[in-house]
């Protein structure tokens, strides 16, 4: 089997049109970081430069039992193109290019971006760029002010492909690519092709934004690979990636830059700085609203099928991810926030417009925008009795004992169901007169799969006040609602009479705030914990219990973890 080489090539490109190079997938078992000058798979400037070479004195000393997993080389997902674009071209609202809808790991459960592969896929991207780019002009000069100098023409476009290809790629370029990327301007200005100096400035624009060093999550530095014994550190200019992107979902700031020129993201101390500067400031909201999208799996809310009773559409399906966004965002950045998980289980302050309103309940709300409510603390608490949670696991019309109550059981308590090989799970009996939803579902239980459903439904059963978007309910098919349940968990044991009760259950439960440790660690690394992070997951879990269950130094201790600052290389990739 051949050696896999550590880098991939620039983007391809023709005069006057940037073309994506083709064959990176969007998840590959293999080298995400290092460093090495991109398009030939060596190394370069071994060991030169703050970004690269040996580590600098006070890197976090790593467990000695720890063997941290490999890094998948990913492309960025939607959301972190989108924040991307804007942050590096200063677009706020612009229309993005069409890119394949992410793909869920199957072992994490969170998404990374999915394979740009085909040359409709590049077609899409190539179009989508050349919109942005031509909106983004304006702006660019802004960025590099030389450019508003036409007569500064080829020194000036020096300049501009070293800084804003340092944005763009999340490093430093080195002189290979700076010579390649001035070949681009050279073709394009060349008398047969006749490009002006802004026509080839935007040509070299949409080819940096083509090339995989802008798409994928490859932050390679100058310098050769910090390698520790088995194992690669991340440099810094990779650490401010992975800071970047773990809390804003996009590119580092020009602080991030600075640190990360000065090899200044290397020790326990500077990252810990970084994160807790990181996760307060407003970028920070779109990572919390999606971490809790993609844990309770609930992005395809907005196209859930209900009845037309419930007068469900798809604009209140995006305010209810908008009102979990706002949910999460508010425990850890509102003026006087605790961080403290509990607060996800039972706090009753939510964010709701006129028609989350008007299914809560609420008077005095009205229009599009999310305003601050206090629901009913006798019938809701917390994120999982709000609507976006109720809808996306509730049944078309009413609820669906067994649906939510497998989500608490898989994305709660971290525990896996499998439905026994060689059975066949039979359809629950539709709904008849006089008969409860709970009631359909216990005669459902003494089916062949009794040991699975005895497991979930109780669970489930908690949620019986719910309809299929959330409505408080105290009646179902005329008779009056039993939302209790008795679940065990090992040597303890939860009573409960409704969610009310279960809620601060959960909340109190080690099993939940392992899991949640454990749930969050996942979603930062977009892979799933292997036996040799089990020493950084212990250590995390550790500084979540001794911090009272504040999820803001959860966050803090992942990125301070060895899993977060090294990797396994993957088979067959090449050192220096």
């Amino acid at each position: 089997m051949p050696k896999m080489r550590r880098t991939l090539g620039v983007a391809s490109v023709l005069p006057g049109v940037a073309l994506l190079l083709l064959g990176c997938a969007g998840e590959i078992g293999g080298a995400s970081s290092g460093s090495g000058a991109p398009g030939d798979g060596t190394p370069s400037q071994p060991g030169s430069g703050p970004g690269g070479g040996k580590p600098p004195g006070g890197s976090p000393p790593a467990p000695s039992n720890s063997a941290p997993g490999v890094a998948q080389l990913r492309r960025l997902t939607v959301l972190e193109y989108q924040n991307t674009i804007r942050d590096l071209l200063g677009l706020a609202n612009a229309q993005m290019p069409e890119l394949n809808e992410d793909q869920q790991a199957m072992t994490s459960g969170y998404t990374t971006g999915a394979a740009i592969t085909t040359a409709a896929d590049a077609r899409k991207l190539l179009d989508g760029t050349d919109r942005l780019v031509t909106a983004a002009m304006p702006n660019l000069a802004g960025l590099v002010p030389c450019l508003k100098d036409a007569a500064a023409a080829e020194p000036c476009a020096r300049q501009f492909i070293t800084q804003f290809g340092r944005r763009a790629f999340r490093r430093p370029l080195v002189d290979e690519e700076i010579n390649r990327w001035m070949g681009l301007y050279t073709a394009q200005r060349d008398p047969a092709v006749g490009s002006t100096f802004s026509d080839a400035i935007r040509g070299v624009t949409m080819a940096l934004l083509q090339s995989p060093n802008f798409l994928y999550r490859r932050e390679l530095a100058p310098g050769a690979a910090l390698k520790e014994g088995n194992f690669v550190r991340f440099n810094s200019y990779e650490m401010a990636s992975r800071l970047s992107y773990s809390f804003w979902a996009s590119m580092p700031d020009e602080r991030l830059f600075t640190l990360a020129e000065t090899g200044k993201l290397q020790t326990a101390q500077a990252i810990q700085a970084e994160a807790r500067r990181l996760l307060v400031d407003p970028k920070a909201r779109d990572v919390y609203g999606d971490f809790a999208t993609q844990w309770l799996n609930l992005a395809q809310v907005v196209s859930s099928q209900k009845v037309d009773a419930l007068n469900f559409t798809p604009e209140i399906g995006k305010a209810m991810l908008a009102e979990t966004g706002a949910f999460v965002s508010d425990i850890f950045m509102a003026p006087n926030a605790t961080g403290r998980m509990d607060q996800l289980f039972t706090s009753n302050k939510s964010f709701a417009n006129g028609a989350l309103a008007g299914i809560y309940g609420l008077g005095g709300v009205t229009g599009t925008a999310l305003s601050p409510v206090m629901l009913d603390p006798k019938q809701r608490s917390g994120l999982f009795t709000q609507l976006s949670f109720l809808t996306m696991h509730g049944d078309s019309e009413g609820s669906f004992p067994t649906r939510r109550g497998a989500q608490i059981l898989r994305r709660v308590f971290c525990q896996e169901i499998e439905v026994p090989q060689n059975i066949v799970v039979p359809e629950v009996k539709a709904p008849s007169p006089g008969v409860t939803t709970r009631q359909r579902f216990a005669e459902h239980s003494m089916n062949p799969c009794a040991t699975c459903h005895q497991l979930i439904d109780p669970i489930g059963f908690a949620f019986e006040n719910y309809d299929g978007v959330g409505h408080y309910r105290t009646t179902d098919n005329g008779q009056a609602v039993d939302a209790s349940g008795t679940v065990q968990r090992g040597s303890q044991t939860l009573k409960f009479k409704d969610a009310i009760e279960l809620m601060p259950e959960l909340a109190a439960s080690d099993d939940v705030r392992s899991c949640m440790a454990t749930q969050w660690m996942r979603y930062l690394l977009r892979r799933e914990e292997t036996t040799g992070d089990m020493p950084s997951l212990g250590a995390v879990q550790k500084a979540f219990r001794d911090s009272s269950y504040d999820m803001r130094e959860l966050l803090v201790a992942i990125v301070s973890s060895d899993a977060f600052a090294r990797r396994t290389p993957a088979a067959g990739e090449v050192l220096p």
